[in-house]
């Protein structure tokens, strides 16, 4: 019985700390939203403020107000991301900064910031190694040379073909393989049934797959901007 009292109270104690924990969680969360929006408010107001300057200085000067407050849009959305980041961050308990520095090294790989922030976050958010996430941005740099098709749109397609599975997202993005084959290789090498795999190992799986099937492309992008330099010099 006295054995019994003791698993009862260290059930008592972990359950108390997962409390703590989700309440610690949900406190970031709530002070990244708010501090979004705060931006979100100061962007506002700065769009007001450039709108009533582009109806003074007339058609052509409106044009530059415009692509002054497209340009302090993109800086607010990478800002609120930023904060986003820092909060996941925290409530993961990952190194200071690390989400941050993935997206960098994403960025790295010639992906617009916003999409890169985007990245990182979802490859934190699953718990996978976020010093792969420059490595799938790399892949998706010489999957878009073959289809003519974006850099940063495929490196997001990528990425949520990783978080959720979808074969039509993989499909789109140039990868012929499906999500399923992914999940049976990787079950095989863990020595695990397919059904019992985690989310974490499913994303895995498929980020495994992608990287594969990227080594087979590798150099494209290389290639592609090489030759882009002899026809400028030509």
């Amino acid at each position: 019985m006295a054995t019994v009292g003791v698993v009862e109270v260290g059930i008592n104690v972990d359950a108390r700390t997962a409390s703590q924990n989700l309440n610690q969680a949900r406190k970031d969360f709530d002070a990244a939203g708010a501090a979004a929006q705060r931006a979100a408010d100061r962007m506002n107001g700065l769009q007001k403020a450039l709108v009533g300057i582009g109806a003074v200085v007339g058609t052509a000067g409106f044009g530059l107000v415009r692509l002054g407050r497209q340009s302090f849009m993109a800086a607010a959305s990478v800002s609120e991301m930023n904060v986003a980041m820092e909060a996941v961050n925290k409530s993961l308990g990952l190194g200071e900064g690390a989400i941050n520095q993935a997206a960098k090294e994403v960025r790295a790989m010639g992906i617009e910031m916003k999409s890169a922030q985007e990245i990182a976050l979802i490859f934190a958010q699953g718990n996978l190694d976020l010093a792969k996430a420059s490595k799938v941005a790399r892949v998706a740099q010489d999957l878009a040379v073959l289809s003519q098709s974006n850099s940063t749109e495929t490196a997001r397609i990528l990425a949520y073909a990783i978080q959720t599975g979808n074969s039509q997202l993989l499909k789109s993005a140039g990868i012929t393989k499906y999500a399923g084959e992914a999940y049976a290789e990787y079950a095989a090498q863990l020595g695990v049934t397919e059904a019992s795999l985690t989310a974490t190992q499913r994303q895995t799986a498929v980020m495994n797959m992608i990287l594969e099937e990227g080594a087979k492309v590798a150099g494209t992008y290389e290639a592609a901007m090489t030759e882009a330099a002899k026809v400028l010099s030509s």
